[in-house]
């Protein structure tokens, strides 16, 4: 059987997609290896994968909320990647950060995040190693347009690019233009963790592009949740703005404040608030009874008795609320969340609403329309039945195991394990 490297971030909602995938993986007996910075390492040991550190020496334990904090309310992700790959691209594309860990894993292919495909091509030409990309959201651009931008920044970096085109010609590849370096990129498959019916009718489907369904391992392992404290008879709303709702600074403390004066008006609802672990608690200070904080919320099983819930809108959780049969408020934060908000209202899963101009009067009704009006609920339930026929691990597999027999043992611009071991 094959060994799978799968490369990821530091965004739980990036990885926790990958997990079903993953196990489909270990349990046709292949031997699966996250790699990731530090903060990474618990999320994914408690689902009892291995997992290899990458990148210490520039990216330590804590880097991944300084980097957060940094970027603010980053609205495409721009700033925090830049900020990150200017910190560890060169010493990837040198192999003073991959050489070591790849000697380790000796992976077969690997599985790579999609906005990750400057690091693809390090790792497909240096390492002579196939990649799979995984995308976890809903693009906002087309495949090719979306590989030229991340080519161009590439390029703007101040280390590691040379290095980069300088083993894709090793391999035997002619680089006469910008395009040809994108033609690599779509030679490379897609597995999309989205199911085809969540897109909007008329998107153009990109080449070697592969829906999977949803993503989700609904089997996941969660913390244990205080249901002693919460009044399960009456309705349940679930708030989150996600696992780091402080570095949207003013914004997301004042939709707090805006949440808790809704919470006391509505004091025949049970409020489950998740606010992350940064956030100053002094605000939920002489909270009622019905209001419950926590800094980290195990979602699947609050989900599972949840009304409604009201989300920043992410993909990831926007998938398990479909899943879990939840209608949702969505509150847009970045761009990605605004293309998701876009399709819950599309077909009918929920309610959208801008955050910054939200007050009370308006968020009242946007809740109360969602206890009320069943249309959400059914329409939920309609979409949670095309998500479970647009599973397809099989085909997961398939393009992961087929990919993998692939490995060219070692091309011309590859460097060789044996003196990936002899340097380390």
């Amino acid at each position: 059987m094959s060994v799978i490297g799968i490369l990821i971030d530091f965004y739980e909602g990036h990885i926790l997609p990958t997990f079903r995938v993953a196990k489909a993986l270990r349990d046709r007996g292949h031997r699966v290896c996250y790699l990731g910075i530090a903060d990474t390492a618990e999320t994914i040991r408690t689902q009892g994968f291995e997992f290899v550190e990458i990148l210490g020496d520039v990216l330590p334990t804590g880097s991944a909320r300084r980097l957060r904090a940094l970027a603010g309310r980053d609205i495409d992700n721009h700033k925090l990647m830049n900020a990150a790959q200017e910190l560890y691209f060169g010493s990837l594309a040198t192999g003073k950060a991959f050489d070591d860990p790849m000697a380790r894993v000796r992976p077969d292919v690997m599985l790579v995040l999609s906005f990750y495909t400057a690091e693809a091509l390090t790792i497909r030409y240096r390492y002579g190693i196939p990649i799979v990309f995984l995308t976890p959201y809903i693009r906002r651009q087309r495949r090719a347009e979306a590989s030229r931008a991340v080519i161009e920044r590439m390029l703007d970096l101040k280390t590691g690019a040379t290095d980069v085109l300088q083993y894709i010609e090793q391999s035997g590849v002619r680089l006469r233009s910008l395009g040809e370096i994108v033609d690599l990129i779509l030679a490379m498959p897609d597995l999309s963790l989205i199911p085809e019916g969540f897109e909007l009718q008329g998107r153009p489907k990109d080449p070697d592009t592969h829906y999977i369904g949803a993503g989700v391992d609904l089997d996941r392992v969660e913390a244990p949740f205080p249901w002693n404290r919460v009044d399960a008879s009456r309705p349940i709303v679930y708030v989150s703005l996600g696992s780091q709702p402080d570095v949207y600074g003013e914004t997301g403390r004042s939709f707090f404040r805006l949440l808790m004066e809704a919470a006391l008006s509505r004091p025949q609802w049970e409020f489950i608030i998740s606010v992350g672990g940064k956030l100053d608690l002094a605000m939920f200070e002489g909270a009622a009874d019905h209001i419950h904080i926590c800094d980290w919320a195990p979602q699947l099983n609050i989900l599972s008795r949840t009304a409604f819930m009201v989300t920043h809108g992410g993909m990831g959780t926007v998938k398990e609320c479909i899943l879990m049969g939840v209608p949702m408020l969505v509150l847009p934060l970045v761009s990605d969340s605004v293309r998701t908000g876009h399709r819950v209202v599309h077909h009918g899963l929920g309610l959208k609403a801008e955050i910054e101009t939200m007050d009370l009067a308006s968020i009242l009704s946007l809740m109360d329309r969602l206890v009320t009006e069943d249309s959400f609920r059914r329409n939920v339930a309609k979409m949670r039945v095309t998500f479970l026929r647009g599973e397809d691990l099989p085909l997961a597999v398939d393009v992961i195991e087929r990919a993998a027999t692939r490995k060219e043992g070692i091309s011309k611009g590859a460097v060789p394990m044996t003196m990936m071991e002899n340097t380390a």
